[in-house]
């Protein structure tokens, strides 16, 4: 019965989501946070072995090892289930960043890439490959796109967003239609860079903008419009009992759609806040208690436990 499509696929709709908060550094540790009846609940991360969380989708994990970052595989942490990548070319070079997106069409997954093959970033594609199907990578010649605009996308670690994959610069979105394997490019809202953060909000991109009053706005993938959704006030003293001097709040993930924002506060990188922004209660709770901090940095991944199975 579990591994009827109508269960897995009842389970994944059910399910809780979280955040995958991964600790880098000298090796790789995480936790998965979660919410239950407004409580906060953390758990280990562990999907079978040491490695570096690059996306998540649906309950699948895309990482790659620990001592061995040319090695990818798709694992369902849950599951333990793991389909390994075919191996890629020493084109991808040595520090790119993977995205893991589902297309809905067709119930397959796939991993996309921005990657440069020629010098001086004169020739940008995107390598995509469909998991479990393709034995090669494939690549997407963007050349229609200007010189700068490649430029300024090819270090941007993407967000996944339903089927969509987007890579975020300072003024524009690049969002790739993962079934179609197309791009178009769409307008940022004029926004300070510094006071801004572009963040995954359910299947949609939500930008969050401010300092104490904040914006939230969201992205139609589709058309790129942005729509304002809400407005709220970060008080200053309502983080006083936990951080006694002046910090700003930096906005990283959404643990409830539209309601819980996680934040870490500058000055405290071990340090995590949950914000209800409609009850306005504050939850604070450690990162990673461990490792030297000079070493130490964050990765977060919107997450569900699920079921789902990848053939491959």
């Amino acid at each position: 019965m579990i591994r009827s499509p109508d269960f897995i696929h009842h389970h994944l709709r059910n399910s809780t989501g979280g955040v995958i908060i991964e600790t880098g550094g000298i090796d790789h540790t995480g936790i998965y946070v979660e919410m239950r009846g407004g409580s906060l609940e953390i758990h280990e991360f562990d999907f079978g072995f040491r490695g570096l969380v690059w996306s998540s989708c649906n309950g699948l994990v895309l990482a790659s090892e620990f001592k061995n970052y040319h090695t990818h595989s798709v694992v369902n942490p849950l599951t333990k289930q793991q389909v390994f990548l075919p191996p890629y070319s020493n084109d991808i070079g040595y520090h790119p960043h993977f995205a893991l997106a589902f297309v809905e069409a067709t119930m397959e997954y796939k991993v996309a890439c921005m990657i440069d093959v020629s010098p001086l970033f004169a020739r940008t594609h995107i390598a995509v490959l469909t998991v479990g199907v393709d034995k090669v990578w494939r690549y997407i010649d963007i050349k229609h796109l200007s010189l700068e605009t490649r430029l300024a996308y090819f270090s941007v670690k993407p967000i996944v967003t339903g089927g969509y994959v987007h890579w975020i610069s300072r003024t524009f979105v690049l969002t790739m239609n993962v079934e179609t394997e197309s791009f178009r490019l769409f307008p940022v809202p004029r926004t300070r860079p510094e006071h801004r953060m572009i963040l995954p909000m359910g299947s949609s991109l939500s930008l969050v903008y401010g300092e104490l009053s904040r914006e939230v706005w969201e992205m139609n993938p589709r058309t790129g419009e942005w729509i304002k959704l809400l407005t709220f006030d970060l008080e200053s003293h309502i983080f006083q009992d936990c951080f006694p001097h002046l910090c700003q709040m930096v906005p990283y993930g959404w643990l409830q759609v539209r309601e819980v924002l996680l934040f870490i506060p500058t000055g405290f990188p071990r340090c995590s806040v949950a914000y209800n922004i409609k009850t306005r209660e504050m939850q604070p709770f450690e990162l990673d208690p461990v490792g030297p901090l000079a070493l130490q940095y964050h990765v977060f991944a919107p997450h569900v436990n699920s079921l789902v199975r990848l053939e491959g």
